[in-house]
């Protein structure tokens, strides 16, 4: 198959290669992949922002990787095929077309632009690569009339970090400054000694090269080893038991370390090694693994400053109740309670989030610190680690070492995908060793990518597939192996939640469609909006740079077919996971991390990696610079359009101000205070800051004084954080909730687990005014039949920092006695919890209450794409039937709800015919309260349902009056109560 494609595509007119690209995209230009993208369907009742502002998320990402995968890469190769038939292969006429089109591209490019309307100082890292540069510059030409080998200049030049960094905290502990300038003449002094000392020990007869090298790994250990040390200090402190003289202890290392690989040198160094040394092997790894460490050192003690949790090298914690719901509930759940992971807790962001977490926990002893993840910077480490690893497979461990040493822009768009890399490494893994153990190995760092995040490995699982499918087209006798250690490891995956479930008590398959309903769910976190469309960066990032990456992916496939010499097995791998991974991710970029949130790199996925890569491989020159030029033409780019968007800039991640890591770890060891010495006492490792630590307290405090010791709550502010930091057991499977519920079957199984806790659940805690919400649709509204749910069972009790407490009906009356009874026994003040502690009096009759619902299209699919026919719903009250409504002449009725069936909520049913597409507002009344819906109605005669039953005032039977108004003119409209219903 391969070949007669090859010999195909051997046979095209390599001339029309530019026209064919020039028709295809001004005929692609023709179609829009984002019209024609409204609801046909609302299937499982879920509904997000985009469904409301009537848009299909699901289809919209299908038009746009139709476009991309199928309709520009067919018209391309079908024009590319008819051209090459119809002109000649070097006429003055195909010349001369070639020539307009190539020109021609640029005009083209402004098209697809306009497609949618529309100070230096020296520092670290620039003295020391310049140094290295010179040194290698000028002594160059003296090694090769003396006869010196570079290698042993290679060695000097990366020997020479440790050493430089000993000398940093020496001079630091003796106050002495280390500027950039000053740190380069001690690198060059450092660099002649070891340059001078190696060759001169080379001339011992009874010394090798090799041992030599071999025995200075002790020493290359050094920075790791202090970095290791100083933070075992630390978690030594937590169990009393302190080290305070952390200069001498980091002193000692590195003098042992010295003093062993002198010994070492010494006892092996005379002896023939059986095959030589590679240092670059392993002083590599090693040194950036020292320097990595070195930048996300943490502290003992943190000093006050405005850090967030996400950078935490030193500082106070600022906790985003909502967005650390995830990760914290799920670490509280397995320490407090014995939940583990995926099985009873579901965290949209996986062990991504969790597993650093769960590491300081167990090293500290310290788990309601651990909820605030302070060891989240250690994910750099993995990610770098993992670049370093890959870049060398790519190109070679000197490329790969200094890209990671020295190039600032290293992981600014790619973050937490760089972890995608795992698949990409065990691929090259089992393609070398072409084993069963092989691919085992390679199935299992999918499993590893998948449980660290499930939006990350879906695209990479996916790309590997493809990739293995191109390798067993070459070499089908790898289809055996592959097919069979797929089947192991999805066996034995299989096997081990069957049995993790059964000890927990879980329905093992309810459990998994709970988890892939929650996990896939687009159309609950789909925004309207993706990005301002009259913005450069809209089009380039959702158009043209899936249209290029598509296209280099066509290219590296023709000249893998062409010559498939020319590309090593590891960079094709590479590649085509990549491209694939990118491609696959364009769907997350549509729906929630899109230019909406300014999220570019979430956006750009691996694009800017794999264009590096396919530029690499498809120039002719094969120089490192391609690598760099295009990778940081790229980067800087979409650095200018984002800033002029007024998006955050590219610091905007792990390397403050993108430093390269050879200057953020200079900077760490030059400014850190981790070698000052400490009192002799436990302290707290994670602090937070004023505001969060008194609102923690707060919330235990009336916690503590309404609740049992085993109580719990139903929580409705899409907070389970408090959940963890109050140490009460979370009921329900998703965590952030009711925020990751999806669908009306979600909200069942939600309200099914908190039945279960039975009377453990003593209250509902919801936002003042029940006013949670999420991209504009209240709380009460997206998850009715949650809100109904609370409405039925639990009443309004008492408030407290814009929280409200609601206690289960017919408790009334004892809960008041207990809130009472907690603010008189609470001592008055300003900052006391109790003194701002109030019971909700006479709740249905607060006058001045105005509660807008703002639905969009939502009513319209409701009534005429449910799975339940609207015919087949019970119609409990007719209110009126005939009557007209305009923009001048609303239409009013006495309407009361007493005697209507609430069991099961209820709906209101408005049929009309209108002339033209406009907005109705339906009005429900009482003297002191109204419930406004706005919906958008489209012309023709159509129906439209709404879920008056998520209020809390609808069953309180206090309307008297139901309005309907509208901007456009409606005729024969009809009103009724309809009987509410659940889908089966």
């Amino acid at each position: 198959m391969l070949n007669t494609l090859k010999s195909y595509c051997d046979k095209l007119n390599k001339n029309m290669l530019i026209p064919s690209v020039y028709l295809a995209l001004v005929i692609g230009l023709i179609y829009n992949p984002f019209n024609n993208i409204g609801v046909s369907n609302f299937k499982g009742r879920e509904f997000g922002q985009a469904l409301i502002n009537g848009i299909d998320s699901s289809v919209r990402i299908n038009h746009l990787l139709s476009w991309v995968i199928f309709l520009i890469p067919l018209l391309f190769l079908f024009i590319w095929a008819i051209t090459s038939r119809l002109c000649g292969n070097k006429n003055e006429a195909t010349l001369f077309l070639n020539k307009l089109c190539a020109v021609s591209l640029v005009p083209l490019t402004l098209g697809y632009i306009n497609r949618f309307a529309g100070s230096f100082s020296f520092s670290y890292d620039i003295v020391i690569p310049f140094l290295m540069a010179v040194i290698i510059t000028v002594l160059n030409p003296i090694c090769q009339r003396s006869h010196l080998e570079f290698c042993d200049v290679k060695w000097s030049l990366f020997s020479s970090f440790p050493i430089l960094l000993f000398l940093i905290i020496v001079s630091k502990r003796f106050g002495i400054g280390v500027s950039p300038l000053r740190l380069g003449v001690l690198y060059i002094l450092i660099f002649l000694c070891a340059f001078f000392v190696l060759n001169l020990l080379k001339k011992i007869p009874s010394l090798k090269s090799d041992s030599i090298k071999l025995s200075f790994t002790w020493v290359m250990c050094a920075p790791l080893a202090v970095s290791v040390f100083l933070e075992l200090c630390n978690i030594l402190n937590q169990h009393n038991i302190f080290i305070t003289k952390k200069y001498l202890g980091a002193v000692i290392i590195y003098i042992f370390l010295i003093v062993l690989g002198v010994i070492f040198g010494l006892v092996f160094g005379r002896k023939e090694r059986l095959k030589p040394f590679c240092f670059e092997k392993y002083y590599y790894p090693i040194m950036l693994l020292g320097l990595l460490v070195i930048c996300v050192q943490m502290p003992l003690i943190f000093t006050q400053g405005s850090t967030s949790s996400f950078v935490s090298l030193a500082g106070t914690f600022e906790v985003n109740f909502f967005e650390s719901s995830n990760a914290a509930s799920a670490i509280s759940g397995f320490f407090n309670f014995g939940e583990l992971p995926f099985i009873q807790n579901f965290d949209a962001h996986m062990l991504y989030s969790e597993w650093s977490g769960f590491l300081y926990a167990f090293l500290n002893a310290d788990s309601f610190g651990a909820l605030f993840n302070p060891y989240k910077p250690y994910m750099l480490v993995l990610i770098y680690m993992l670049l370093y690893f890959l870049y060398a497979k790519f190109f070679d461990r000197d490329s790969a070492v200094i890209i990671c040493l020295f190039m600032s822009c290293l992981t600014a768009f790619i973050d937490y995908y760089a972890l995608g890399v795992i698949v990409i490494l065990g691929a090259i893994y089992a393609h070398r060793k072409k084993t069963l153990f092989g691919y085992i190995i390679m199935w299992l760092c999918v499993v590893i990518c998948v449980l660290m995040r499930l939006d990350l490995g879906f695209p990479f699982a996916v790309g590997l597939v493809i990739c293995l499918i191109l390798m067993a087209l070459k070499d089908k006798k790898i289809i055996g192996k592959i097919l069979l250690s797929l089947s192991l490891v999805l066996g034995a995956c299989g096997v081990l939640y069957l049995i993790l479930c059964i000890i927990k008590g879980v329905a093992p398959i309810d459990r998994a469609l709970e988890f892939l309903g929650t996990a896939s769910s687009n159309t609950n976190w789909s925004t309207a909006s993706i990005g301002d469309v009259n913005q450069i960066l809209f089009p380039i990032c959702y158009i043209i740079t899936p249209i290029v990456a598509v296209g280099l992916g066509i290219s590296l496939l023709y000249k893998y077919l062409k010559a498939p010499d020319t590309i090593k097995a590891p960079q094709l791998i590479i590649a085509v996971i990549l491209l694939f991974a990118y491609i696959l991710n364009i769907s997350r970029g549509i729906v929630r991390h899109s230019l909406n949130e300014h999220q570019v790199k979430y956006v750009l996925g691996t694009f800017i990696l794999f264009f590096a890569f396919a530029v690499y491989i498809l120039s002719k020159r094969k120089m490192l610079f391609s690598f760099v030029a295009s990778y940081f033409s790229v980067f800087l780019v979409f650095t200018v359009l984002m800033t002029g968007a007024g998006y955050t800039t590219v610091s905007d991640g792990y390397i403050i101000e993108a430093s390269s890591l050879f200057e953020s770890s200079l900077k760490t060891q030059v400014q850190t205070e981790s070698f000052s010495q400490i009192a002799t006492e436990k302290v707290t490792r994670v602090n937070l800051n004023d505001d969060t630590s008194k609102y923690i307290d707060d919330i235990n405090a009336v916690f503590d004084a309404l609740m049992t010791k085993d109580g719990t709550y139903l929580d409705f502010t899409n907070q389970t954080l408090i959940y963890a930091v109050s140490g009460r057991q979370k009921p329900v499977y998703v965590n952030q909730s009711p925020g990751l519920i999806s669908g009306e079957k979600a909200q069942q199984r939600f309200l099914s687990q908190i039945e279960s806790f039975g009377d453990r659940i003593e209250y509902a805690l919801l936002p003042e005014d029940n006013s949670g919400a999420i991209d504009n649709i209240k709380n009460s509204y997206r998850y009715y039949l949650v809100s109904e749910y609370i409405n039925k069972n639990f009443t309004p009790l008492c408030s407290f920092d814009s929280l409200e407490l609601w206690c289960k009906k017919g408790e009334l009356d004892e809960k008041t006695a207990l809130v009472n009874k907690a603010i008189n026994n609470a001592a008055q003040s300003d900052d006391n919890v109790f003194s701002r502690l109030s019971l909700i009096t006479d709740f249905e009759n607060q006058s001045g209450k105005d509660i807008r619902f703002d639905l969009g299209y939502l009513p319209y699919y409701w009534a005429n794409l449910d799975e339940i026919k609207l015919s087949d719903k019970t119609v409990l009250l007719n209110i009126t039937d005939g009557k007209s409504v305009s923009q001048d002449n609303p239409f009013s009725t006495d309407m009361s709800t007493a005697g209507i069936d609430k069991t099961h909520g209820n709906y209101i049913c408005l049929s009309f015919s209108a002339d033209t597409d406009g907005e109705v507002l339906l009005s429900l009344n009482s003297d002191d309260v109204t419930y406004t819906y706005s919906f958008n109605a489209v012309s023709g005669t159509s129906s439209y349902l709404i879920r008056v039953s998520s209020g809390y005032y609808w069953y309180e039977d206090i309307f008297s009056n139901l309005t309907v108004s509208s901007d456009c003119d409606i005729n024969n409209l009809t009103i009724t109560v309809l009987k509410g219903d659940t889908l089966k």
